[in-house]
């Protein structure tokens, strides 16, 4: 692969998973593609296995540390990010290892592949991608890429929910002009994702629901040929069931498969199945191309990319303001924003208060219910002019919470109420 001009813009989509790790780089002109592990290689799934070579620093990474754990009759280490998420520790050769510092050196390593095509200090956007983001997976990865000490001020996170929708909005419109779904097998689970738009709304809002389904395990493959040949069958036919309830009574566009799983063939009766009156993609690196994508819409001015709003899971789904008076009128004043993710949904103000202990909050869901505004009494403030902090976050996906402190005015006025909390339900 020959490496970029140095003056062209480049995004790196980053997707980690505890099976694998992908890594995707977008030019700005439009050029994507995705970073083997072996130089000219075609698998693109870097295996999130780390192997230290015994009494010696030496670490061996992705397919390497697979096949020299093999090599070796050594312990793999395996399960990096939920590890990580969880604060795990682990003992290698009688020295305990803080599992994200583990993780921080395979995603070194993972990047090094970069290389191949530019300096990574030349890199405009990252973008990193998980199966689920909250409170734990966020701080994770954000202290992953704080021990990388990467150059890049742009650094994203996402969700394998928003990266499939920052994927199917950089696609056809007729792909995703109704449902679409996305079946991701591993694990023995069968992980399906339903898009839906609100065309009906300004800006259009993009829902995707999320269930994980159980399904039969695709490992071991049997080395005989019939009964290979046998499983495949059970599974093709299990398949083709789940298929048809997936289908049945909703009017859907596209139908993507992603997951190593569904390789080898197998699928005959159940592609007939989704196959009638729709287009079906497989594949593997959609999650990574999203999280480019994603990176893109965040940098890029263009007002194209503001024609929707998606309100996952994870995501505030209704504007949050109060209102003020400025200049001596009144105006609004936004404080948080619907597609954000929630939990990282939050706002820092000071203000001026005078003559009343009243705050009028405005609330603008954006699934389909009506504008509405909350009041918040404040205890115990009294009819003079004092300067007050407020701060919104939300506790949970719903609720909000709101606090109020008195910061008094200097040597005019002492602080008198402390501070004064409420939560309240969004939606």
């Amino acid at each position: 692969m020959a490496k970029l001009a140095g003056n062209e813009k480049l995004i790196v989509g980053l997707d980690i998973t505890d099976e694998y790790t992908q890594l995707s780089f977008l030019v700005w002109d439009g050029k994507m593609e995705n970073l083997s592990d072996i130089v000219g290689g075609e698998d693109y799934n870097v295996p999130t296995v780390l192997c230290k070579r015994p009494e010696v620093n030496q670490w061996y990474y992705g397919e390497e540390a697979r096949d020299y754990s093999q090599e070796n009759d050594l312990e793999p280490i395996t399960g990096l990010f939920s590890k990580a998420v969880k604060g795990e520790k682990i003992v290698i050769e009688e020295r305990e290892y803080e599992a994200v510092a583990l993780l921080t050196l395979f995603v070194r390593r993972t990047l090094g592949l970069l290389s191949q095509i530019t300096n990574p200090d030349k890199v405009q956007g990252f973008m990193v991608t998980c199966p689920e983001l909250n409170h734990e997976s966020l701080d994770v990865l954000k202290q992953v890429m704080a021990n990388l000490k990467i150059k890049c001020k742009n650094i994203g996170f996402q969700s394998h929910t928003e990266s499939f929708y920052s994927y199917m909005v950089h696609q056809d419109r007729e792909l995703w002009m109704k449902t679409v779904l996305l079946c991701d097998y591993k694990n023995a689970d069968m992980t399906v994702y339903r898009m839906e738009c609100n065309r009906r709304t300004k800006p259009i809002v993009v829902f995707v629901d999320r269930q994980v389904i159980p399904f039969s395990s695709y490992y071991p493959i049997p080395e005989d040929e019939y009964e290979k040949n046998r499983k495949f069958m059970l599974l093709d036919k299990e398949f083709a069931l789940l298929s048809e309830r997936l289908v049945s009574g909703g009017n859907i566009s596209s139908v993507y498969l992603v997951g190593e799983e569904f390789g080898d063939g197998w699928m005959k009766e159940s592609v007939k199945v989704l196959c009638k009156g729709r287009r079906v993609f497989q594949g593997s690196n959609l999650y990574c191309k999203g999280a480019c994508y994603g990176m893109m819409e965040k940098l890029s001015g263009d007002d194209e990319y503001r024609e929707h709003v998606f309100l996952g899971n994870d995501k505030l789904k209704a504007n949050v303001g109060i209102r003020i008076f400025k200049n001596g009128e009144e105006v609004y004043m936004p404080l948080m924003d619907a597609g954000v993710n929630w939990f990282e949904a939050e706002n820092d103000i000071q203000a001026y208060i005078n003559g009343g202990n009243r705050i009028e909050l405005v609330i603008t869901p954006l699934l389909g219910q009506k504008a509405r505004n909350h009041v918040l009494n404040l205890k115990d403030f009294g009819s003079d002019l004092t300067r007050i902090r407020l701060k919104t976050s939300m506790k949970g996906e719903k609720t909000l919470r709101f606090s109020v402190e008195d910061l008094g005015l200097g040597e005019f006025r002492e602080p008198v109420v402390g501070t004064w909390t409420e939560e309240i339900e969004l939606y």
